[in-house]
């Protein structure tokens, strides 16, 4: 029936600060952020805790062991303190940029040059469109000359792989190819010119 203090105990006190608090940090101003502590207090696994201490008497024939007891505290504080810092913010979107462009370079690597679908990887990866300023201004129109037809034709002629992938890519010069291409063969088939449907 002895209380603690008679017998000894041994105590562990845990203390955590921190200023984080969802949807409240001022990143701009972490002194506003309020600190809170959190304690949390625990019985270390003893029985009792005690000092056992000898003391030699005043005229050196004897010795007397004094036996203490008493409360042990153990404190352990850990916490943070969270602040903005520019530089480390651009560390970080610095290495994350990299990582993006690595990974960047890496699939269009392996896409352009490993996988079984390259050649059509490839040829959609570079977009072939039409150029913008051989085009009519106003009504959108393409004039071409004479000369240029007909140098895509040779073109053509001599790379007929480049007009097939020309040609699913959308290219303008490419289409139109195709389309003078149709009619001059519509108009050897049926001796006359095609007759649109609105």
């Amino acid at each position: 029936g002895e209380s603690l203090r008679s017998t000894g105990i041994a105590l562990q006190v845990d203390v955590d600060y921190q200023n984080r608090r969802p949807f409240m940090w001022r990143p701009w101003n972490p002194s506003t952020s309020e600190i809170k502590y959190v304690y949390r207090v625990s019985k270390l696994p003893f029985e009792t805790y005690k000092e056992v201490r000898e003391v030699l008497q005043s005229d050196g024939q004897g010795r007397q062991l004094r036996d203490r007891h008493g409360i042990f505290v153990n404190v352990n504080i850990t916490g943070s303190i969270c602040y903005f810092d520019f530089t480390q913010l651009l560390l970080i979107l610095t290495t994350g940029l990299s990582l993006l462009a690595g990974a960047n370079v890496a699939v269009h690597t392996f896409a352009s040059t490993v996988w079984r679908h390259k050649e059509e990887y490839n040829s959609a990866h570079i977009d072939l469109s039409r150029s913008f300023d051989q085009d009519d201004k106003f009504c959108m129109c393409f004039p071409v000359s004479q000369e240029r037809s007909v140098q895509n034709w040779q073109y053509y002629h001599t790379h007929p792989d480049e007009f097939t992938k020309h040609f699913r890519s959308l290219d303008g010069d490419t289409l139109r190819c195709a389309g003078d291409l149709l009619m001059a063969l519509h108009r050897m088939h049926s001796q006359s010119d095609p007759q649109f449907v609105k």
